[in-house]
């Protein structure tokens, strides 16, 4: 994932070095309800902001949460990067919606292909089940045309979180692109953390 260097920095609260915004997932500490997380990166007050790797969220919950909201906080890795999958999750579903509704996004092969060819699609998001003819097909045609791509999910989870059965290839445009590229990614890293 390619980062955009007019992003604001922040400093990752596990120790990860300062990262642009976009790389990093935010938090908010309340008292009566303890650690939570902030997956629009919008509620207020002060945020602690981490990358969402394992080497970073187990250092986070070490001590990295406790040193930025000046209060002893208690979280599991785990059962963090399962709140972060979560709302990263809803945060996907609804970037996508929105990228459908506004007609940003193409999914299925036709109509992918047909943007590609109208060189409309920005980004490409192949799933890891997808067929081997239309991977070959679609990251050939987008390595060719340099648009950046994306091999991630399954095509049925992509599919659940745009209300089909399956989508193997989505291609998408617009200012929703970089975000989706951005939540998909994030995924990607949780998805494979053992907490």
């Amino acid at each position: 994932m390619k980062t955009d260097p007019e992003q604001p920095m922040r400093k990752c609260v596990g120790g990860g070095g300062e990262w642009p915004r976009e790389a990093l997932e935010r938090f908010i500490w309340d008292e009566r309800v303890g650690l939570i997380f902030d997956a629009r990166r919008k509620a207020p007050g002060r945020g602690a902001w981490l990358k969402p790797d394992s080497k970073t969220l187990k250092k986070a919950c070490e001590s990295g949460f406790s040193r930025a909201f000046k209060t002893k906080v208690q979280a599991s890795p785990g059962e963090i990067a399962s709140v972060m999958r979560e709302g990263i999750e809803t945060r996907l579903r609804e970037h996508l919606l929105a990228a459908i509704r506004s007609k940003q996004a193409w999914t299925g092969g036709p109509a992918v292909e047909e943007g590609m060819k109208r060189d409309d699609v920005q980004l490409l998001l192949v799933a890891k089940n997808a067929g081997e003819s239309t991977h070959k097909k679609f990251v050939s045609n987008a390595e060719r045309k340099e648009i950046p791509y994306v091999i991630a999910m399954e095509a049925e989870s992509l599919g659940r979180l745009m209300g089909r059965d399956r989508v193997a290839v989505l291609g998408l445009t617009g200012d929703l692109a970089r975000k989706i590229e951005v939540d998909v990614a994030h995924l990607e890293t949780l998805n494979a953390f053992e907490g």
